[in-house]
C-alpha cells in the first residue's frame, strides 16, 4: 500500500520542483531584455546633444579606409573629430 502512494507523490514533487525551476529560468532570461531597453532609453535622453557640433563645412563625409597603393592621411568628419583614411568624399555643408 505504501508503494502506491508513494510513487505518484514522488512523481508530483519532482514535476512540481522542475516547474518552479524551469519558470524561474524563464523569468531569468525574459526580464532581462526589458531592463536593458529601460536604461538605454533613459541614457538615450540624458545625453545633451548640443554639446556636439556638426557644422564643419572643411570636414569629410566620408573616405576610403583600405588601398591598394595609397598613403594613408588623417581627415576632419564634419563633427570636429580627426579621423584617419585614404580618399575622403562628400564635403559637408550647413
Amino acid at each position: 500500500m505504501k508503494k502506491k502512494i508513494f510513487a505518484p507523490l514522488l512523481g508530483a514533487v519532482v514535476l512540481g520542483l522542475s516547474a518552479y525551476a524551469g519558470y524561474r529560468m524563464y523569468d531569468a532570461y525574459a526580464g532581462n531584455s526589458e531592463d536593458d531597453l529601460l536604461l538605454a532609453n533613459a541614457e538615450a535622453l540624458a545625453d545633451d546633444e548640443s554639446t556636439l557640433k556638426c557644422d564643419n563645412v572643411n570636414g569629410y563625409k566620408s573616405w576610403a579606409t583600405r588601398s591598394i597603393f595609397g598613403r594613408k592621411r588623417e581627415f576632419y568628419d564634419c563633427c570636429y573629430i580627426l579621423r584617419e583614411g585614404y580618399d575622403p568624399e562628400g564635403i559637408c555643408v550647413r
